[in-house]
């Protein structure tokens, strides 16, 4: 039996949403979807009503725990961690093998593990310790405009109209421009940046 090699890239297109939504989990999108089945999961791992936070709360484990991280559960991020799990798998053995498949899978996709330290470098900037956006300001509830991996990545591959060709079209006068960025103001800043950008020539 062989096993089917990850995709190299997470391709964006109009398919895929530039931004994930204001309540949705970090790992609820590609390829974050397939990892439980690729790296075989066991189905009762989580415990709990919501699945996504205990798997959201298994990755930042992965990412900011990379050596014995299943040494000591009073130490955050595994406090975290531990409520979410089944006690079948509370031992160092089981947890360290699913830890290296999740690792794994995560190198193979460029650019995903700068993506997931990037998010959570600080203990949660962005997200909290279950992987759900945290607003920018929590007295104005202002969500910060969050990338999925699939825009990050052909960001970072330098493809510089990821997404633009869906967003801004028949941008042909100055008037089309202006009245197209008024209407933007609600819907994030960073896809307001990126017209700009691209309207302006600026791709560095």
């Amino acid at each position: 039996m062989t096993t089917q090699e990850n995709p190299r890239f997470i391709d964006f297109g109009p398919g895929m949403p530039l931004e994930l939504g204001k309540k949705q989990n970090i790992v609820n999108q590609p390829p974050f979807n397939e990892m439980a089945g690729t790296i075989a999961l066991p189905g009762n791992f989580f415990v709990g009503k919501d699945h996504m936070a205990g798997l959201g709360a298994f990755m930042r484990c992965v990412v900011l725990e990379p050596h014995h991280w299943a040494n000591v559960w009073n130490t955050p991020p595994l406090t975290h961690l531990a409520p979410h799990i089944n006690l079948t798998y509370h031992n160092k053995t089981s947890l360290e093998l699913i830890h290296q498949s999740a690792v794994r899978f995560i190198d193979s996709f460029p650019y995903l593990m700068q993506y997931l330290r990037e998010y959570w470098k600080t203990g949660g900037a962005q997200y909290d310790v279950w992987g759900y956006p945290l607003p920018l300001n929590p007295s104005t509830k202002i969500v910060i405009p969050r990338f999925t991996f699939a825009a990050y990545q052909s960001e970072k591959r330098g493809d510089p109209w990821f997404g633009l060709e869906d967003e801004s079209p028949g941008l042909e006068t100055a008037e089309s421009l202006q009245k197209r960025l008024a209407t933007m103001r609600q819907q994030g800043a960073n896809k307001r940046f990126r017209v700009l950008k691209s309207i302006s020539g600026n791709q560095g």
